[in-house]
């Protein structure tokens, strides 16, 4: 009975905190931006991009969905860590942010896209009430959830600008 009469308590408590979490509007889909590299040819963004997937994902061969050299379009799924919320990390799981994600090169810029927004968080077990909460994937609808998948994918951008003005892989001056 103690056990049912916490689950409530925690159960209500959920709701009310589900209910006042953000606004809502329409869902963050996609997010784009274009960024300019000066001075670094078509095939030097493209491979710049090959490259810090490499870097920055478990596996590149597994990450990238498709690749092309002529028209310099790298294609690919990844995720990321996503900052935790009360709900999203009460069980001790980490949220990711899933996408897919798109480099168009061309002399000099860069348009990188990103598709598929979804934050997942795994199934976990409350290490105090003992209930498990489902897996969720969510959509970034919530301001407060849009603000920050903006400054992260922001921040993916930068590097991935950062990496192709400075090649690190390849580069016959060490």
């Amino acid at each position: 009975m103690k056990k049912l009469l916490i689950a409530g308590v925690f159960g209500l408590s959920l709701v009310g905190c589900a209910t006042t979490s953000g606004t809502v509007s329409e869902p963050m889909n996609t997010y784009q931006r274009i960024v300019d590299v000066p001075n670094v040819k078509q095939d030097m963004v493209y491979e710049g991009s090959r490259q810090w997937v490499a870097k920055n994902f478990k596996s590149a061969n597994s990450v990238i969905q498709y690749q092309d050299k002529e028209t310099g379009s790298v294609i690919g799924k990844g995720n990321m860590s996503y900052p935790c919320s009360f709900l999203r990390c009460s069980g001790g799981t980490s949220p990711v942010l899933q996408f897919t994600f798109q480099v168009d090169s061309k002399d000099n810029r860069a348009r990188v896209s990103f598709s598929d927004l979804t934050i997942h968080t795994p199934s976990a077990v409350s290490p105090i009430t003992g209930i498990r909460s489902p897996e969720m994937n969510e959509k970034v609808i919530k301001e407060n959830d849009k603000t920050q998948t903006k400054a992260i994918l922001d921040k993916v951008i930068d590097d991935l600008a950062q990496d192709i003005a400075s090649p690190s892989v390849g580069s016959k001056d060490w």
